[in-house]
């Protein structure tokens, strides 16, 4: 598998090291960002924060539409 945004915008193949958690296009290094969620487990009504081991690959089209809703989820 080839990473969709080197095809997409630089007319070459670039071999994905993954796959976007959101939208499952394959990123390339250059092209993707690991993030690293917090980490809630919920019990009845309250949740715990487990920290922060996990890790997500994401494009970066749905990185940054990630940060648009953060944003605006505080405005």
């Amino acid at each position: 598998m080839n990473c969709y945004d080197c095809e997409e915008q630089l007319e070459r193949q670039k071999p994905a090291v993954g796959t976007c958690a959101h939208c499952g296009l394959g990123v390339c290094s250059e092209h993707s960002e690991v993030v690293h969620p917090v980490v809630r487990r919920f019990s009845g009504m309250t949740a715990a924060r487990v920290g922060s081991d996990s890790r997500r690959l994401v494009c970066g089209a749905c990185r940054r539409a990630e940060r648009g809703a953060e944003a605006s989820a505080y405005h």
